[in-house]
Formats: C-alpha cells, structure tokens, sequence
C-alpha cells in the first residue's frame, strides 16, 4: 500500500484491520476518496493473493449497484449462493472468501435486512468488506454490526505533490484541487478527464446557478430533479466552492459564502435523510 496516496491515520486503521480482522468492515468516505481501490487491496492481503489476481479470484464475490443505481434483493441473494460453495483447503488459512460490497448506502431496506442475516450468522471462513458514502442511509442494526474505518482526505500539500508527478500544469492541478475536495481519485479523473468528468461538469453548475436570479433558479429544479446523482454533486460542489472563498472572502462577500455554505449543507442533510428531491432542490434555489 506504499504507492497509495492515504492519510496516516487512514493508513494505520487499514493495517490494523488486516492485521487483525473481524467478520465484516465497512470503508466510509467521499465519492472518489479511493474507497475501491483501498477494499480491493484490504481483500488481496487478506487472502494472500495479488491483486491484479482479484477479478479471476473464485472465491471473492463482488457487488455494485446496477443500472438504476441501487442494490436490490435478488443481487443479495446471489450471496447465499456464494456461501454455500465449498472451497479447497489452503494450507491452515482460516479467511477463504471475501464479499465486497460496493456503494452498500444504495442498497434497498430489503436488501439491507437480507445482509444483516449474514453478518449476523458470518460463516467462519468469510469475510465481508462494504464500502460506502452515506452511512445514514444504512440500518442502524446493520451498522452496529461491522468494524467501521472513515477514510479521511490526505493532506492537500500531499495531493499536490502527487498529482505533479502525473505532470499536469499548474493551472490544471489547481482546478482539480478545488472541484475535487480534496478525493485523491476524483482529482485524477478531473485531471485527465477535464470537462467530462462529473464533478467538472457540477462545477460549471455550480457556477451556472449562482449567477442566475432566482426565477431562472426555480426554472432549473424541473430538469434537475430528474437526475439525482448531478443534484449530489452540485451540493458537494457547492460546498467545496464555498469553503474555499471563505479562506480570502471580506465583508459582505464573506457572508455571502457563508449563507452559501450553509444552505448547501442543509441541502446535504436533506439528501441524506431522503427528502423528496424536488423540495430539497426547491430549498435551495430559494436561499442561495
């Protein structure tokens, strides 16, 4: 893991966890903070195996969201499948098989419940590692059921030095800095992405909406509650965007951003505990 750009504290949570692993793990972080890249290498460790190994690996199952971005019951269930088969004895290695879970804050209440069955009742040799970036979203019985280890950014003087060896410009490297938040994996994708990539594409949003009035604001919420995913990024954005003007911002510029910053997080909340998308979209182009 020495060639992954991690915080410290990050870094040492994962090796304690290999070290030393219980049944299940959830990874909690931003979109784009590295959260695949870091279970793929936790379940390569685990089961002493390359990773470049893990997708014709047969005893590690893994699961994403589908096309309509969620994670329903009949993929859970492909699971107990999983689980039944027996598997060759490996020398005295207890940890067999491993469960990934992708985006587990996109699974559906009965999904949900159908996992909690196996981390209640985890097979001796299996392990299930679930990444995630909403926990609210998740079962508070489901959550109370693995370890948990939050991800956190590393610093940004870090990612700067990083993102210089992929030798982009200054300039190129700045504005990934500032769409991206920080998320290692959403900087790269910027960077080599540019105007493409999502958060790129949230960002002109962004800029969009804040420099309309509010009757074009309101214009906006019709096709923007459409797309759910775009709407997450704009608020994210929108975040990002604000914290960073409050570093220079004065007077009434100042509290501009601040009101800025604020509604963008309410919205946050909004999304997070499910608000219908249309009324949290509506809050916020009324109070930006």
């Amino acid at each position: 893991m020495n060639d992954l750009l991690l915080n410290q504290s990050t870094r040492a949570n994962v090796n304690s966890f290999i070290s030393k692993p219980s049944s299940s793990l959830l990874l909690i972080g931003s979109t784009g903070v590295g959260k695949t890249t870091i279970i793929r290498y936790i379940a390569a460790r685990l089961l002493a195996i390359e990773e470049s190994q893990i997708n014709s690996y047969p005893y590690i199952m893994q699961i994403s969201p589908d096309e309509k971005k969620s994670l329903g019951i009949n993929q859970i269930r492909a699971i107990d499948r999983f689980i039944s088969l027996a598997i060759p004895r490996r020398d005295e290695q207890q940890i067999k098989r491993i469960i990934l879970v992708d985006d587990a804050d996109k699974l559906t209440l009965e999904a949900q419940n159908a996992v909690l069955k196996n981390l209640e009742e985890p097979p001796y040799d299996t392990i299930f590692l679930l990444s995630c970036t909403n926990p609210n979203a998740l079962l508070d019985t489901l959550k109370s059921r693995v370890s948990k280890i939050r991800i956190v950014n590393p610093s940004r003087e870090a990612l700067v030095s990083y993102l210089e060896q992929l030798d982009p410009s200054k300039t190129a490297i700045d504005r990934a800095m500032g769409i991206s938040g920080g998320s290692i994996g959403s900087a790269i994708g910027i960077i080599e992405q540019e105007e493409t990539h999502a958060l790129a594409i949230a960002a002109k949003l962004s800029r969009n909406v804040l420099s309309a009035n509010l009757y074009e604001r309101l214009l906006m919420v019709n096709d923007l509650s459409k797309d759910p995913i775009l709407v997450n990024d704009l608020v994210t954005t929108l975040q990002q965007m604000a914290d960073i003007s409050l570093e220079k911002a004065t007077g009434m510029q100042a509290k501009r951003w601040q009101n800025i910053l604020y509604v963008a997080y309410k919205a946050h909340e909004h999304l997070e505990h499910k608000t219908n998308l249309r009324l949290t979209l509506t809050y916020l182009m009324l109070n930006l």
